[in-house]
């Protein structure tokens, strides 16, 4: 099964694959993930960081998480967020 967080890869002679990840927000766990599935649903590959971090001593909820697209569909994903409604 391939990475279907890439749509455009970049293979380097030694084989690893290479992206350009950028950070467009920090969000609470919940948040991180229904806009991550939001982005998917519109052609744009994101991915979360920090989703699990301290997850053992409960500190998990208190840590934002980091919500990466690649470089090249950062202004797509910021596009999305900014067409959301405040709440």
């Amino acid at each position: 099964m391939g990475c279907r967080c890439v749509t455009r890869p970049a293979w380097f002679p030694d084989g690893l694959l290479r992206v350009s990840l950028v950070e467009i927000g920090r969000f609470n766990r919940n948040e991180a993930h229904i806009l991550i599935g939001l982005l998917e649903s519109e052609g744009v590959p994101a991915v979360a960081l920090d989703g699990n971090a301290s997850i053992a001593d409960g500190s998990y909820l208190f840590i934002p998480v980091r919500v990466m697209v690649d470089d090249e569909d950062e202004a797509a994903a910021r596009r999305i967020i900014a067409a959301l409604p405040e709440s």
